[in-house]
Order: structure tokens, then sequence, then C-alpha cells
């Protein structure tokens, strides 16, 4: 995933949107002007160039989602360590529980955001 967050460091950056021309030719822009030439049948056309909109989004949901798990991941790491939940000075059960919440809470809020950038259900 480090590639995905590099990759989003260096191209365009969103918001992205889908334009059309007089010819039907797809057009994708975010601060700067960029043309993708669509091949293949003309009915495929806008729903790559849609697509194309919603790589920038979809990258970085991605990477939240990621982050997300390996916080909950992290937490139930400690929960699962019986020496951890031993140590006075190791984390609280309570307070495992809590991070592994609420990074489920985030990670499900990041997949409600990806469905409503892509119109899915």
């Amino acid at each position: 995933m480090s590639d995905l967050r590099k990759l989003l460091e260096v191209t365009t950056p969103g918001p992205w949107i889908e334009r059309w021309d007089e010819d039907g030719g797809a057009f994708v822009t975010g601060n700067n002007y960029v043309r993708a030439d669509m091949v293949g049948p003309h009915s495929n056309r806008r729903a790559n160039a849609r697509l194309i909109a919603l790589a920038p989004d979809l990258a970085a949901a991605l990477l939240e989602a990621e982050e997300a798990l390996d916080c909950a991941q992290s937490a139930l790491a400690v929960l699962l360590d019986p020496e951890a939940n031993k140590s006075p000075s190791g984390v609280s059960i309570q307070s495992a529980w809590a991070s592994c919440f609420a990074a489920e809470v985030k990670a499900r809020a990041t997949l409600t955001e990806i469905r409503k950038i892509t119109g899915a259900k």
C-alpha cells in the first residue's frame, strides 16, 4: 500500500470529474486538465471515464480502510496476549476493546464512503 500512497502523492489531485465533448470523447479533469481518450464500444466509454474519475478517491479510501484495519489488528493482538493483559503497565482490556471497536467503526465508515463515491448500495 505504500506504493499506492506514493502514487497518490505524485498524481493530479482530485476531485476529478468526467466531461464530454461534441464527439462524445471522455474528459477527466482535476486541478489540471487531463484528456482520457476512451477506446472500446461507445456504450462503455462513460463507465470507463467514471471509473477513471473515481480512482483517486477510491485509492484514498482504500488507504484509510487499511489504516483502520491495522489499528484493529493491533488492538486485537493486545486482547489475545495474556501477558500484556496481566502487566500493570500494559494496555487494559477495556482500552484495547475500545480501540478495536473504534477501528471497526472507522473501517465501516470508509466502506460507506466508498459506496457513496461509486454509487453502490
